[in-house]
């Protein structure tokens, strides 16, 4: 009998998330906030259930053997207060994947690990770190935590954001990004591999997900939008210091056997 997946947040990540899941045999199922959005998913042969955080859990999302919480708290009042809420009603035996983000480190500089302190200097990372201590107390044994870096993939990376406006950061910090194809991946070896016992690789606990590779912002966006024939972003004189804030990818590459992508290689 195939693992039954829920995917609580059917957007850029969690849509092209449950697609493969179908293809690698799952039974599949997820949630998404517009009506006209889950008709048209189920179109496309995506079970897909309007729901809202805070709300009571739909009954067709309850009885999965595994949860994948993709919900971005930036524009969620109260945001971990509802996770807890929604915590207490999955079942108890259930595995939880958070998809939680590196904000949560702040902007400490030096090279960043899941041993690192928590330093979220704004509201939706202080949110995430409250979601995190509530997923790991209800789920002790039964989670994954996944810190990613910022998010490029179909359609998204920062560059198009920067592009010929004037940066405050610093030229030389270290640039920190994660493939969409790269989470995807590591949640898939989860999916096929937590109910397996192992005491001696566990799988539950902390990963951050980013590239691993040291290009300082400016080298790295400036190759990028030469790619794609932009202009580049424009550094003020005030963004000239040298600062090194690097997030490692170690454990996760060891535990999932993974070699993440080059953030050089992208494609729109």
């Amino acid at each position: 009998m195939s693992k039954k997946v829920t995917i609580l947040g059917l957007g850029w990540l969690g849509l092209p998330l449950a697609k493969k899941c179908k293809r690698e045999g799952f039974e599949v199922n997820g949630s998404t906030t517009k009506a006209d959005k889950s008709k048209l998913l189920r179109h496309k042969g995506v079970e897909a259930i309007e729901w809202n955080i805070g709300e009571p859990l739909k009954k067709q999302l309850k009885k999965s053997d595994c949860y994948i919480i993709n919900i971005p708290p930036s524009n969620v009042e109260d945001f971990s207060s509802k996770i807890e809420i929604l915590l207490s009603e999955l079942p108890s035996r259930a595995f939880v994947i958070f998809c939680s983000s590196t904000s949560v480190y702040g902007q400490q500089n030096g090279v960043l690990d899941e041993e690192s302190n928590l330093k979220a200097d704004k509201r939706s990372g202080q949110e995430l770190i409250l979601a995190e201590e509530a997923i790991q107390q209800r789920f002790e044994k039964r989670n994954c935590i996944l810190r990613c870096s910022g998010l490029i993939g179909p359609k998204r990376h920062p560059i198009f954001r920067l592009s010929g406006k004037e940066t405050s950061f610093p030229v030389e910090e270290t640039v920190n990004l994660v493939h969409q194809e790269d989470i995807i991946s590591i949640i898939l070896k989860i999916l096929n591999s937590w109910d397996k016992l192992d005491l001696e690789k566990p799988l539950a606990g902390i990963y951050n997900l980013s590239s691993g590779e040291k290009y300082s912002k400016g080298k790295y966006y400036n190759i990028i939008a030469n790619k794609f024939g932009i202009v580049p972003p424009i550094y003020s004189a005030s963004s000239s210091s040298n600062s090194e804030r690097f997030v490692s990818n170690e454990r996760a590459r060891r535990r999932f056997n993974h070699t993440f992508k080059s953030i050089l290689e992208y494609r729109l």
